[in-house]
């Protein structure tokens, strides 16, 4: 059942939940690319596994390093290996 939004003005602590639990959640493809990324792959490489071109794999990444709160593809591994 979906969450409806707060009213104007008003904080509402489920909906900032939802919100952020939306915010966070890894798309299939980015889990997918999370994966090779784990797997010391590159962006090429990544690509080619996944029949995308490269640049759609860097805009995957830019969404998944804003998901996981980091900058760069080092912090990425980092995060996700330290939750393990």
């Amino acid at each position: 059942m979906p969450i409806a939004p707060p009213e104007q003005g008003h904080r509402n602590a489920n909906s900032d939940q939802a919100t952020e639990l939306e915010q966070t959640r890894l798309s299939e493809r980015e889990e997918d690319i999370l994966r090779l990324l784990l797997e010391g792959k590159t962006n090429k490489q990544i690509g080619a596994a996944l029949c995308i071109c490269e640049k759609t794999v860097e805009k995957h990444l830019t969404q998944l390093y804003r998901k996981l709160r980091v900058k760069s593809r080092a912090e990425a591994i980092i995060c996700v290996t330290a939750k393990r």
